[in-house]
């Protein structure tokens, strides 16, 4: 697969392994133009991936996060699905698939938190399903960035919150507008549609796209290991008091004072014995959606046709 970036042609392709080479790409603005300088990426990453520096407060160390929600790399029609019949036309065993970052085509979903987790190790070494401290380290640096706050200065006004105003999971039809598929733009007024560009910006300068929204993602609770799942937690604010088990670097802002007023989520409580992230594309008029938006009602087997996930690299 090739793809034409402003400083860089990069080539995509799946060496005998299965695994993806590393080439740079193009550093982008709040928009999705390719417009910033290299900000200095703390480490080098796979196509498709986007280098997020660590945060020891979070036990987390520099890593790289797919750029999109994942995609399926051998989705020929675009569904979101990888069938059979797609796997036996290049090739491939039915039980293999590779999830890739992609723009084009709609998110894998209607997958289960347990073959998410083995879709992403299937790419190699290093590779894995976001863990929620992976996914709070994003979140957390975003959460300082000016370029994410309706007002232009972090923790006041809104944060973007990505396609959560109705609809359906949309594609990424063009990769230089971060409202794209939306029909919004940043002359919309803050909750209005100004929250719902796509891309959240990190202090990198490196842009991650759909954290917040579009749809809800499978985290791995814990870092490394078999597939763990949260405590069971109640409907509750970012800001009330948290549940058995819960400690605020698993889940509340770096402020400890962001709410759903804020476009940050809300805590959908549960027994399941999975956890999820982010919101959906219908949550923004119940404040669900958000870079802290947490959910605990479904497990790990469970499927959803709104819950997808995405992968990271630790070097």
């Amino acid at each position: 697969m090739v793809h034409a970036g402003s400083k860089a042609l990069i080539v995509v392709a799946l060496g005998a392994c299965g695994r993806l080479g590393f080439e740079p790409g193009p550093a982008t603005d709040a928009a999705g133009s390719d417009a910033l300088a290299d900000a200095g990426e703390p480490v080098a990453c796979p196509p498709g991936y986007v280098a997020v520096p660590g945060a020891s407060p979070l036990g987390t160390a520099d890593f790289c996060v797919m750029r999109t929600e994942a995609k399926a790399w051998l989705d020929m029609n675009g569904d979101g699905l990888v069938t059979s019949d797609e796997l036996a036309a290049d090739g491939l065993p039915a039980d293999a698939s590779l999830p890739v970052g992609e723009y084009a085509g709609v998110p894998w979903r209607s997958i289960s938190a347990s073959m998410a987790f083995a879709a992403c190790r299937a790419l190699g070494m290093g590779y894995d399903l976001i863990s929620n401290r992976e996914w709070m380290t994003v979140a957390r640096n975003a959460e300082l960035v000016a370029a994410n706050w309706s007002s232009g200065t972090p923790g006041t006004g809104r944060l973007v919150e990505g396609n959560t105003d109705g609809g359906a999971e949309v594609a990424i039809t063009n990769p230089l507008d971060g409202y794209s598929d939306t029909g919004n733009s940043a002359a919309d007024p803050p909750a209005a549609g100004w929250e719902q560009r796509r891309t959240l910006v990190l202090s990198t300068g490196g842009l991650v796209w759909d954290l917040p929204g579009n749809i809800q993602e499978w985290v791995d609770w814990t870092l490394g290991g078999p597939y763990d799942g949260a405590p069971a937690c109640t409907n509750r604010e970012l800001t009330e008091a948290p549940c058995a088990g819960y400690a605020d670097e698993d889940y509340n802002s770096a402020s400890g004072t962001l709410d759903r007023t804020h476009g940050a989520g809300f805590i959908i409580g549960g027994d399941g014995d999975a956890a999820r992230r982010g919101g959906q594309v219908a949550d923004r008029d119940q404040g669900r959606a958000g870079i802290y938006a947490l959910n605990m009602n479904r497990f790990v087997d469970d499927t959803f046709p709104a819950t997808g996930f995405r992968c990271v690299f630790r070097p």
